[in-house]
């Protein structure tokens, strides 16, 4: 499976409904409108991402003189401001208190203590090492002091306005003052210097994200041969697409900044390099994912997991620290903190993003602050430290926190023959629930398919301010685990034959060139819940235009899933073998070669 985790540490718009939309936790990606069957919910006005100019160094060493703990004036800040909880995204004219002069408005330096929760300022560092130091006063260490970084101090107020971008030596500031209120906030120091960068759209669209993902380059024909076969079973890319020019469609017009692990840097993405114009929330949220990288190294915990459902459960926790980590930042402004205005536009967007794909990548920021949030309810950051060393297992632990159930096994014996042979991993890739849920989810919107209620999508006014999204349906709900294996045939889809289908690349064939089936078994919690999957998931290929040729046997005749289609159910487990033609199942995946196949567990999965 291509890494999905090292590249998610990002923030990034997208087109719905006409309008940009931003995708971290300060809005909705997309409009209600676009997503729960064609409600009319409205259009808002989106803020800008933030930048910063390119610099080697963020440490300040000539910048507006702070004002350290000075009493708070009026926050200024405007009321229609939607935040996480708005589904129809920032509203607001601003974020961040401003006085009516346009010049930045004081701080704050009150002590307040205890957790007040997501939408409570509150001070979160009590009882941390070294916290104490922060909450002395001006006279405070300012090297070895949790909340000062470069001589500024978390509550600093700044003689800058930003509204029209700011000069190097102001954005050093902000740099500084912002890495402070992320160590005052989350407890932890940062151990050296960020290095932040600002490039403009142009220079992001030639060179993308580099070594972001730390996964040492393009990945091999076979690695892109599973990957395409993972997305056309969830039905988000057809046999007419490419899985790799729909990710750069979706990351490369529309992200507005990233960090990447693999080089230790913080960049962000503007219009116009020249004036750095910073949402205090894009830049709290990137530079939380500094300080993750510095204590627990995201490269290394992307390298370890392998597999869809725990890169995407994974990313739960980053993206869910980041965007709760955030939202107190956000907390804080509306509370006094002197905080930058945010912008009105975020930059551009792009009509033709997958919207399917972006949901799927999107689940992590929408679930993973409520499930960042139960952890600190039950163990403070201790236990959000503790999660970073024994990540979640699946996207079903980060949809329900709490639940802790270990995935279980999912055998697929080998009994591919006549040319046919695994490609890719040997051991296939796990979809997870949140695909699964997304895949019913995208049926039932454009094709009508009766499988899940598209208006249960949108949460209308989040979960405590935090769930944008609800990517639970009984359609999905009971998922104990799946195993999805891609198989290939050599040539270029012409050598297919039988009865099926005409895909649009030949019969059966992937952008890869090599003709493609796949086996996907998926477990389920009883048979009820298996029951449901499986009644979905042909109500799903009616969805698709299928026609049954036999009692498990579908044929999509036409578009860009034209394939055969076997589904099986067999007490808690139901299997759908996919392949160019009704006379290439049985020689991609036999049910009975498999039961009677070493370490299989005998169930046949031949009917309900």
């Amino acid at each position: 499976m291509r890494a999905l985790a090292a590249l998610l540490v990002a923030v990034f718009v997208v087109a719905g409904g006409g309008a940009a939309w931003l995708v971290d936790a300060g809005a909705a990606p997309v409009a209600p409108s676009a997503v729960d069957g064609g409600r009319d919910a409205g259009s808002a006005s989106t803020p800008t991402p933030g930048v910063a100019p390119d610099r080697p160094d963020p440490t300040p060493t000539v910048g507006p003189a702070p004002s350290h703990g000075r009493p708070a004036a009026g926050d200024g800040r405007s009321s229609d401001d939607a935040g996480v909880g708005s589904p129809e995204g920032t509203g607001g004219d601003v974020d961040g208190p401003a006085a009516d002069n346009g010049a930045p408005s004081t701080g704050r330096n009150d002590d307040r203590r205890g957790n007040g929760g997501i939408g409570s300022p509150t001070d979160v560092t009590e009882g941390v090492d070294g916290a104490d130091g922060a909450d002395a006063g001006a006279g405070a260490d300012p090297v070895d002091a949790l909340g000062w970084e470069a001589g500024y101090r978390y509550d600093d107020v700044l003689d800058v306005d930003g509204r029209d971008g700011l000069s190097p030596a102001e954005l050093d500031a902000v740099v500084a003052r912002t890495m402070a209120r992320i160590e005052h906030l989350r407890g932890l120091e940062f151990e050296e210097p960020v290095t932040v960068e600002v490039v403009s759209r142009e220079q992001h669209l030639r060179e993308g994200f580099g070594n972001a993902s730390g996964s040492g380059g393009d990945e091999p024909p076979a690695t892109d041969h599973l990957n395409e076969q993972v997305w056309e079973a969830l039905f988000v890319v057809g046999e007419d697409a490419n899985v790799d020019d729909e990710f750069a469609t979706l990351y490369g017009s529309n992200v507005l900044g990233y960090y990447a692990p693999a080089e230790k840097r913080l960049v962000l993405i503007t219009e116009d390099p020249e004036r750095a114009v910073v949402d205090p929330h894009t830049l709290a949220h990137e530079l939380t994912h500094a300080l993750q990288d510095q204590h627990f190294d995201l490269a290394a915990s992307a390298a370890s997991v392998r597999t869809q459902d725990t890169q995407l459960a994974r990313n739960g926790l980053i993206e869910g620290e980041a965007n709760y980590l955030a939202e107190r930042y956000m907390a804080e402004c509306a509370a006094g903190w002197d905080c930058l205005d945010r912008p009105r536009n975020r930059g551009s967007s792009n009509d033709d993003v997958n919207l399917p794909m972006l949901f799927v990548v999107y689940q992590p920021y929408s679930d993973g602050p409520t499930y960042v949030d139960a952890l600190v309810d039950a163990g403070g950051w201790d236990a959000v430290d503790a999660a970073h060393a024994t990540l979640p297992a699946s996207t079903e632990q980060v949809i329900y926190p709490g639940v802790d159930e270990t995935p279980g096994v999912v055998p697929v014996p080998e009994t591919a023959r006549d040319g046919w042979t695994r490609v890719g991993d040997p051991a296939g890739d796990t979809v997870g629930e949140a695909s699964i849920y997304v895949m019913f989810w995208n049926a039932a919107r454009t094709t009508g398919a009766d499988v899940v209620d598209t208006r249960a999508f949108v949460i209308p006014d989040g979960v405590a301010g935090l769930d944008v999204y609800n990517y639970s349906a009984p359609v999905s709900d009971g998922w104990a685990n799946d195993r999805l294996v891609a198989y290939g045939r050599s040539g270029d889809g012409a050598d297919a034959g039988g009865t099926g289908a005409d895909g649009a690349d030949g019969n059966g064939s992937d952008r890869t060139g090599a003709v493609g089936a796949y086996v996907w078994v998926t477990e389920w919690d009883s048979h009820a819940d298996a029951r449901e999957f499986y009644d979905g998931y042909r109500a799903l290929l009616v969805g698709h235009g299928a026609e049954q040729v036999s009692l498990n046997t579908w044929v999509v005749p036409s578009g860009p899933y034209a394939d055969a289609f076997r589904v099986t159910l067999d007490g808690t487990r139901v299997v759908v073998v996919n392949a160019p033609a009704v006379e290439d199942l049985d020689d991609v995946y036999s049910p009975v070669r498999a039961a009677a196949t070493a370490g299989s567990d005998g169930r046949t999965g031949v009917g309900p």
